[in-house]
């Protein structure tokens, strides 16, 4: 009969001691993540988009191809995976309306930049500026950037992601 009572006791404890393992463990994965210095989101996505409107206009679709007018990219990497992208000097129309930036995340660590517009034809080609801000770029990652440059050509940027990257490219 003691032996009953001591298997009893034992069989007791080790069920409260799996009970309260249960509910240690239970709690530990309802806590939250709340340290705010931790920044992995890998989501890519769509801060902001601006542009710099028409800069200066040629009565000619032959613009000249001078240093300071040449089309380029400037990528640098913000705090929080941030990535500000400027691209310049796109020459378009001078009837350009409503030109709106689109950044899609493709297959992992690829993103493409993208524009759409509206447009009135007229006989004058103008550089614009537009600046894009995305968010949700990791440390250390390595990713492929594609931009389309104002002759409709793709261009591949590729650059691994931390806070020393400012790049220039030519497109």
């Amino acid at each position: 009969m003691i032996e009953d009572m001591k298997r009893k006791v034992k069989m007791q404890l080790v069920g409260i001691t799996m009970t309260l393992s249960c509910i240690v463990l239970i709690a530990g994965c309802n806590d939250q993540d709340d340290n705010p210095t931790i920044i992995d989101s890998g989501v890519i996505e769509l801060v902001s988009f601006s542009n710099s409107g028409c800069k200066s206009f040629s009565r000619t679709r032959n613009v000249p191809d001078e240093d300071d007018m040449q089309e380029s990219a400037i990528i640098k990497a913000g705090e929080g995976g941030k990535l500000y992208i400027e691209h310049n000097n796109a020459m378009f129309n001078c009837g350009i309306r409503n030109l709106l930036g689109f950044v899609e995340s493709v297959e992992g660590n690829t993103i493409k930049l993208s524009y759409k517009y509206d447009i009135l034809e007229m006989d004058c080609m103008c550089p614009f500026d537009m600046s894009y801000i995305i968010d949700g770029l990791i440390e250390g990652e390595n990713y492929s950037l594609y931009m389309i440059n104002s002759h409709g050509e793709e261009k591949l940027i590729q650059f691994i992601y931390n806070l020393q990257l400012d790049e220039n490219v030519k497109l």
